[in-house]
């Protein structure tokens, strides 16, 4: 990469109205393998300044040297969407997906052939496909009618098409049958990723004016100005795109990541598995979308807010640590600590800070250079390993906006983020969004102080219900058994020897869990994760019910509503062993009809001391309760929890819908 962007600045200098297309798309897409690296140009010479770009360009690794009919061979055996015939020795035609085809002969037209050894456009004529390319060199096609000929014009980078696919997106937006991948790069000028897609669902067809609108309303960090049928202005988590400040938004159609066409703008009409692009160059030719990340949800930070705030100070700001080794809905694999201070503080004490403070993590420098970092035994990181080093980041402008930070003596200041990435060498990448660590010493096996089951081995259960207000909704069981117990048995047992506690497992599936007046049920709306660890202070997602637990081994779950998955939070103790009760009977509370109109019977082998009913929202509901027969006192539809307190003490909760 860095010696494709040297040999790079030479040839800018003579494309004087493209100069810095380059440095805004370079390329990550390389093919091959070896130490040494050339650039296949393919103009289709078609295109004007601010017509969609007719010249690409890959990027190719080899050995030593490379003739040009093996280095075109190696691009068409990797890019699916590149199609290169050969007519003996000659090249006959090459096409790009369906909308740029060039044969010999037509109209006039054929495959001119050349060499820039030097850089700065400096093409010559060379011997065709048998010419031998050397490292840092440069062998253009150009569809030419030789009158002139014409050479290769200044190129955009193709992107990997397999970078990003449907599968890929992360956040779905909307209802319907079809789906549409909208995709907005900001084309920023620090080489950072800043193109991001979303996933749109609708029915039959949708303009690209309803698809912006659509995605503006659903997703509430994204915003979209159109005024006049014109795109005026995107802003997504502080990154902004504003129309004449200083640029310009452009339309793209594709069904690819690999490359774009123009379209008719807003008035677009796409079908399902359509991609929609927006753009935002200062220059001709214009730069479709890069390969994107996916978008995410930027209030995960409060679902997972950081109580465990290292140091003492009016001020704060926050350390990431991305592994970079997540997809997305693998464990996560970025985290953050939050560190107090005073005015300022460097990014070094920052670190020492954490580490004094969480024993999970471990970083190592040689010289002032990351060597490497570990969390626990599950996340490790070493430099120099598999093309991979830990790079420093720095965010001033909320959560990632990330630059490149200097070192390790960088200041940070108030509510800023000091990332440390370990990142691909060849593509430097910022921190991901960052799940928050617990305290480990927030809650450990002596906080516990009932245990339900017998035996010499222990473990701890641990449910979060990941709710928006902030409040601990993370509660955590200790069981006891002998040798090992399976996840769905360590379930089960909570629920017969915990008061409040209902589990549903079935067919292998953990479909919903009931405690107090906190509900997760199965995709109403969302669905349990499983997670295991031996310590508070992070997680990593496992087999689910299958996982064998052994003596020592948590075993939680979360209810999440987005990627990526949240692991539970540092947990309070759950509510008693219910006394005298080794199993409790199905029989031991019903109510019934369910769903009801107007009354609902409860039947209990308990006396019952009191009854509420609460709704979704918290609100309680009025009724009359005689003869264990509650009669509704006012109108109302949807789901509530009937909480039925015994004689004894005890708790249980049933949902009910009222129809």
């Amino acid at each position: 990469m860095v010696r494709f962007c040297i040999g790079l600045f030479a040839l800018l200098s003579s494309a004087v109205y493209a100069q810095n297309a380059y440095v805004f798309n370079a390329s990550t897409f390389v093919v091959g393998d070896g130490p040494d690296t050339a650039y296949l140009v393919v103009d289709f010479q078609s295109a004007g300044a601010w017509d969609p770009p007719s010249s690409f360009y890959w990027s190719v690794a080899f050995e030593d040297s490379i003739q040009g009919s093996s280095l075109l061979s190696m691009v068409d055996s990797v890019d699916d969407n590149l199609t290169v015939d050969f007519m003996g020795a000659f090249v006959d035609s090459i096409s790009l997906g369906t909308e740029y085809i060039g044969k010999n002969g037509v109209n006039g037209f054929y495959w001119g052939i050349w060499s820039d050894t030097v850089g700065g456009n400096r093409w010559v004529s060379n011997s065709g496909s048998s010419e031998w390319v050397q490292p840092n060199t440069y062998y253009g096609l150009s569809f030419t009618d030789f009158a002139p000929a014409i050479v290769p014009d200044t190129a955009v980078a193709v992107n990997d098409a397999r970078d990003f696919t449907f599968s890929d997106i992360e956040i779905w937006s909307g209802v319907g049958g079809d789906s549409v991948i909208l995709v907005i790069d900001f084309l920023n000028t620090s080489g950072m990723p800043e193109s991001f897609a979303w996933g749109i669902l609708f029915d039959d067809s949708i303009s690209g004016n309803e698809l912006l609108q659509l995605a503006d309303q659903l997703n509430p960090d994204l915003q979209v100005s159109i005024a006049g049928g014109f795109l005026n202005d995107i802003v997504y988590q502080g990154i902004e795109g504003l129309a004449g400040s200083p640029n310009y938004w452009n339309t793209w159609s594709s069904t690819t990541n690999g490359y774009w066409i123009t379209n008719a703008g807003l008035s677009t009409v796409l079908n399902n598995g359509d991609w929609f692009g927006c753009s935002y160059p200062n220059y001709p030719p214009a730069i479709f979308p890069r390969s994107p990340k996916p978008a995410l949800v930027n209030n995960m930070y409060a679902y997972n807010r950081s109580n465990f705030v290292i140091g003492s100070g009016s001020d704060t700001a926050y350390l990431v640590v991305d592994f970079q080794s997540a997809g997305a809905w693998d464990p996560p694999s970025s985290f953050y600590w939050s560190v107090a201070f005073e005015d300022s503080i460097a990014g070094f004490q920052m670190v020492n800070n954490v580490l004094s403070a969480d024993d999970n993590l471990n970083i190592f420098d040689i010289f002032g250079n990351i060597d490497s970092v570990s969390l626990g035994d599950d996340y490790t990181g070493k430099s120099l390993e598999n093309n991979k080093a830990w790079t420093f980041f720095k965010s001033s402008a909320g959560p990632n906006r990330w630059t490149f930070s200097s070192s390790w003596t960088d200041r940070v200041y108030p509510n800023e983020y000091y990332g440390l990435s370990y990142t691909d060498t060849a593509n430097l990448l910022g921190p991901d969004t960052a799940v928050a660590i617990n305290n480990p010493s927030d809650f450990t096996t002596a906080s516990l102080v009932e245990w339900a089951g017998s035996g010499s081995d222990s473990a701890i259960l641990v449910i979060d219900f990941l709710n928006e207000s902030g409040f601990p909704k993370s509660y955590a069981w200790g069981i006891l058994f002998d040798d090992s117990i399976s996840a769905e048995a360590l379930l089960q047992f909570a629920e017969q020897n915990y008061f409040a506690l209902e589990v549903d497992a079935a067919g292998g599936f953990l479909n919903d869990i009931i405690y107090q007046s906190d509900s997760g049920l199965a995709g109403n709306p969302h669905y349990w994760n499983t997670w295991s660890t031996t310590t508070n202070g992070y997680w990593m997602t496992n087999a689910g019910l299958s996982t064998v637990i052994k003596n020592g081994d948590w075993f939680g779950c979360s209810y999440p509503n987005y990627p990526p998955a949240i692991f539970p939070r540092s947990p309070v103790p759950a509510q008693g062993v219910n006394p005298g009760i080794a199993v409790l009977d199905a029989s031991l509370l019903k109510v019934w009809p369910n769903p009801s109109a107007e009354s609902i019977e409860i039947t209990c082998d308990y006396s019952i001391e009191r009854v509420d009913v609460i709704r979704n929202n918290g609100q309680a509901v009025e009724f009359n309760f005689h003869n264990n027969r509650i009669e509704w006192r006012t109108s109302w539809k949807g789901m509530a929890f009937v909480r039925v307190t015994l004689q004894d003490g005890r708790t249980m909760v049933k949902p009910i819908l009222r129809s």
